[in-house]
C-alpha cells in the first residue's frame, strides 16, 4: 500500500518540469481530451496528482517530436548564384573572342597560318622539315592513294594571318573554360538549396538545403535539411536546384 502513495500525493517538482519540456517538444494535439485537460492544469499551475503526471508523462514520451525550426539554413552559405554567374559571364566572353576570331579571319583574308607553316599541308615545321601529313587522293570509287607531304615548301605567314590564329586559339580556350564554369553552376554543393523531384523516400516537391554531399553504395547522394527541419538522405539524381 505505500508502495504506490505517491501516485495520490501531488506531483513533485521534477515531474511537473519534465511534463513542460516535454510538452514544448512534442506534439499534443493526440493526447485524448483527459490528457489535455490533465496538461492545461500543469500549464496553468493547478495541482495534479503524482500519478496522473505518471501517466501524463508516458503519453508525451510516446507523442511524436516537433519539427525542429529552419533556422539551421543560416550557417549554410550557398555558392550557386556565383557559380551560375561566374557561367553567364564565362560564356558572355566566349561569344566576345569567337566575333573577334570572324573578324581576325576575314582580315586575313579567309586564311589563319602560323609561322613556318607548310604551304601543302599548313602544319607546322619540324626540325627535318618534314611534318609526314599523310592525305588519301581519290580516283573514284574506292581507289585512290595516299601521298605523304614532305612539308618543303615553308613560307612565312603574314602578320594577319597570325593574329587570326591566335584569336581563335584563344576563342576556343575561351569556349572550354565557359563549357566548365557551365558544368559547375550545374553541380549539387553543400549549402544549395533544391527540391525533391523525383523518388518515393522524400516527398516530392519537398524543398530543403544540402548538409553534404557523398558516394554511397548506390551511387551519389546528398544529405538534406528540409524545410520542416527534418534531415534525409536522398540520391542526387531525385534533385533540382531551386531557383533562389
Amino acid at each position: 500500500m505505500a508502495s504506490t502513495a505517491w501516485m495520490s500525493r501531488p506531483a513533485s517538482e521534477k515531474q511537473v518540469a519534465f511534463i513542460q519540456k516535454m510538452a514544448d517538444e512534442k506534439i499534443v494535439s493526440g493526447l485524448h481530451d483527459e490528457l489535455l485537460d490533465r496538461l492545461a492544469d500543469v500549464a496553468s499551475g493547478q495541482g495534479v496528482s503524482g500519478g496522473e503526471a505518471s501517466e501524463l508523462i508516458d503519453a508525451l514520451m510516446a507523442a511524436p517530436r516537433k519539427a525542429k525550426p529552419s533556422a539551421g539554413f543560416a550557417p549554410l552559405i550557398s555558392t550557386q548564384g556565383e557559380r551560375k554567374a561566374a557561367a553567364t559571364a564565362a560564356w558572355a566572353e566566349s561569344h566576345r573572342l569567337e566575333a573577334a576570331a570572324a573578324e581576325a579571319l576575314v582580315a586575313a583574308g579567309g586564311k589563319a597560318g602560323v609561322e613556318g607553316a607548310c604551304t601543302n599541308c599548313g602544319h607546322s615545321a619540324h626540325d627535318d622539315k618534314i611534318c609526314g601529313h599523310s592525305q588519301f587522293v581519290s580516283l573514284g570509287w574506292d581507289d585512290g592513294y595516299n601521298v605523304v607531304c614532305e612539308c618543303k615548301n615553308f613560307v612565312a605567314v603574314t602578320a594577319a594571318q597570325g593574329a587570326a590564329r591566335t584569336a581563335h586559339w584563344e576563342a576556343q580556350c575561351s569556349r572550354d573554360a565557359a563549357h566548365k564554369a557551365e558544368d559547375a553552376a550545374r553541380e549539387f554543393e553543400r549549402g544549395d538549396h533544391v527540391v525533391v523531384a523525383r523518388g518515393r523516400k522524400v516527398p516530392k516537391g519537398s524543398k530543403g538545403q544540402i548538409i553534404k554531399v557523398d558516394e554511397g553504395n548506390y551511387g551519389w547522394r546528398v544529405f538534406l535539411l528540409l524545410a520542416d527541419g527534418s534531415k534525409a538522405w536522398i540520391a542526387l539524381s531525385n534533385i533540382d536546384h531551386e531557383e533562389v
